[in-house]
């Protein structure tokens, strides 16, 4: 038997040779090339790691979390950081779902990280604030200057300062 014959069912239109693969011998090459593409392209996106950038993990991340899946999200966040641990959104991202499961430590520890990676928004300071309130470092946090930020994030700074000298 003729193998050349065997790849040509329209005249002039080739088989793909892996479809030889997948036993698939008769048939059309428009059959054929749709599967084939969708392995190529899975096999492209798994050269990459698959991985979603940065942008796209927070997302998800913060989904999982308002879904009420925090354990979810703070394993998206770690993941995250673990690929990109000098990017201070993530670390202010994880200190932030850290804080709302009660792991103060680590969410002032990913605080301070992202403050000193260069993050200056009150978010991060606030954060930031929260955490040595709920650590009892009242010291620390009375010397926390506020930086950049809209007025309402820095007053909560302050009062959660204020109730820090009173304690």
């Amino acid at each position: 038997m003729n193998t050349a014959s065997t790849w040509n069912v329209v005249p002039g239109v080739e088989y793909a040779k892996a479809a030889l693969v997948f036993g698939f011998r008769q048939l059309p090459i428009y059959v054929v090339f749709p599967l084939l593409l969708s392995v190529v392209i899975e096999g492209l996106s798994g050269c990459q790691g698959g991985l979603a950038g940065p942008d796209e993990t927070i997302a998800k991340a913060r989904q999982r979390v308002a879904n009420g899946d925090l354990k979810g999200g703070l394993i998206e966040l770690r993941e995250l950081v673990q690929r990109v641990p000098e990017n201070p959104r993530v670390r202010a991202e994880l200190a932030r779902v850290d804080l709302a499961m009660m792991d103060i430590g680590g969410a002032e520890k990913e605080a301070t990280k992202a403050i000193a990676l260069g993050d200056t928004t009150a978010e991060t300071q606030v954060l930031l604030a929260n955490a040595l309130f709920q650590a009892g470092k009242y010291e620390v946090l009375r010397d926390l200057a506020p930086r950049e930020g809209s007025s309402v994030l820095r007053a909560e700074i302050f009062a959660l300062q204020t109730e820090a000298r009173r304690r």
